[in-house]
């Protein structure tokens, strides 16, 4: 008698859940995005005004920019200007160099709907209160450690193809700088 083992199914379904989840929150933020909107009149042209001028800005923000391999920092996101009702963040970083790790929420949503460390890859979903759209903060959106593994410059930086910050249904992005750290 063969017998499966049920870890290496269970991941693929914890995988599409999760996925699930993600697209089903960013679909309510938007639709309560909408309905707000549309309560709001005249202010859902400024809105979209705003918005399409990407006035959100995310900064990564090391604790130190210069480690030793071996050495760790703390580094957080952080998102200022026009706050968001959900977020996709990517950061990319050469795996060779440093190590990312420790996902940790920040300030500004209940709660991280994905964290996902890849190869060369961070990826981080969150989104506000579906049962209270309007609760927009800025700050820290999410926090990570770096450690350094080899000598080197070694950037993170915004994938900035899929990294979006969504307000009623806009991408509000506008800037999202790189960081360089130096490990000696």
């Amino acid at each position: 008698m063969v017998l499966m083992d049920q870890s290496k199914t269970s991941q693929p379904n914890k995988n599409i859940a999760l996925i699930g989840i993600v697209f089903f929150v960013f679909a309510v933020s938007l639709i309560m995005g909408l309905l707000f909107a549309q309560k709001s009149g005249s202010n859902l042209e400024k809105t979209a005004e705003e918005a399409q001028e990407g006035t959100t800005q995310l900064m990564i923000k090391p604790q130190v920019s210069t480690l030793k391999p071996g050495e760790s920092t703390q580094v957080s996101v952080d998102l200022t200007g026009t706050p968001s009702q959900a977020i996709d963040v990517i950061i990319t970083f050469d795996a060779t160099l440093v190590k990312v790790s420790d996902i940790v929420n920040g300030t500004i949503f209940p709660d991280i709907l994905r964290n996902e460390v890849k190869e060369s890859e961070l990826v981080v979903s969150a989104a506000v209160d579906p049962n209270n759209p309007s609760n927009l903060k800025a700050g820290t959106v999410f926090t990570f450690t770096v450690t350094a593994l080899e000598a080197g410059s070694a950037t993170l930086e915004f994938n900035k193809d899929i990294t979006i910050t969504a307000n009623n249904g806009v991408n509000t992005l506008g800037s999202a700088e790189p960081v360089a750290l130096t490990i000696r």
